[in-house]
């Protein structure tokens, strides 16, 4: 069983100060009230490129980066929007399931089912979850032989309460983030075209997640 090394650089501690605090007055704090809130957040969060983990990693080449809008051909609905507080485009949208998708850059995405439930989601590398009560964290290890892969395995750890208390703190402190970004970026691209109100339909559903008294869909059952 692989050990899970914590890759949040913010503690505990820090996200439940600063997330408690946004959220709780998030809901009835709209317009300019809401943006100096969020800044806020992103203050405390010290959000920028050497720190925030989902970040684009800056390595990269932009001929390298995918093109998550054109890629992702599930989701029905999608929009991509840009801020100021992210290098790369952020993307959310709907499979024909309902399903909510939001893409913070190629390196932070969550799913959610139509009641707003986290399924799974894929941060910096690894892969999370539904387990029902908890998220298992599933890490691809490699073997290498002389420099070449000979195997690779996938391993998987179940969430403590604490490690499930911080990702859920930090899901929720991402989420007001990127409704934030949606009310006052710019969208560059939409499918299909011509259709309205997938931002506030999107908005919406984040509105969902937050409220949403259940944080886990089902655990899912392997076919």
């Amino acid at each position: 069983m692989v050990s899970i090394v914590d890759t949040n650089i913010i503690t505990l501690k820090q996200v439940q100060l600063a997330t408690v605090h946004t959220i709780k007055r998030h809901s009835v704090v709209n317009g300019r009230g809401m943006r100096s809130q969020v800044l806020s957040l992103k203050s405390s969060f010290d959000l920028n490129k050497q720190t925030m983990r989902f970040q684009s990693k800056m390595a990269r080449n932009e001929a390298d980066r995918e093109d998550l809008m054109q890629e992702a051909v599930s989701l029905v609905r999608r929009i991509e929007f840009q801020s100021e507080l992210f290098s790369e485009p952020l993307m959310a949208g709907f499979n024909s399931q309902g399903w909510l998708f939001v893409y913070l850059g190629n390196d932070l995405m969550y799913r959610f089912d139509e009641q707003g439930r986290l399924r799974r989601s894929f941060v910096d590398g690894r892969l999370y979850r539904t387990q029902g009560q908890t998220l298992a964290v599933m890490v691809r290890e490699r073997v290498f032989k002389s420099g070449d892969p000979i195997e690779s395995n996938l391993m998987r750890q179940d969430l403590s309460d604490e490690q499930l208390e911080t990702f859920r703190l930090q899901m929720h402190a991402n989420l007001v983030l990127v409704t934030e970004c949606l009310r006052a970026g710019v969208v560059t691209r939409q499918h299909p075209a011509e259709m309205s109100g997938i931002a506030d339909e999107v908005e919406g559903r984040i509105q969902q997640v937050l409220n949403s008294k259940e944080f886990l869909a089902p655990a899912i059952v392997r076919r």
